[in-house]
């Protein structure tokens, strides 16, 4: 009984081996998901402010003082 139990002691140590590996793989896809989603809303944020800027030069209506106006109001928004 006692080399019954030798002989399937490596085999759990192999199975939590791979667990682990199993394990760390995951948590490495959920980190690389959340870095990937984070960089999405701020692409989303900075595509809503971009189309903000395009509807209000068309609100504009080519009065070209307007017009300088709203870019340079809307420029100064992205640029600090």
């Amino acid at each position: 009984m006692a080399q019954f139990a030798a002989a399937n002691e490596p085999q759990v140590w192999l199975y939590l081996v791979i667990l682990f590996v199993a394990l760390a793989g995951v948590g490495a896809l959920l980190l690389r998901r959340r870095q990937s989603r984070r960089a999405l809303e701020r692409r989303l944020s900075e595509l809503a402010m971009l189309a903000g800027v395009g509807r209000a030069i068309l609100d504009a209506q080519l009065d070209l003082n307007r017009l300088g106006e709203v870019v340079y109001r809307q420029a100064s928004q992205i640029v600090p």
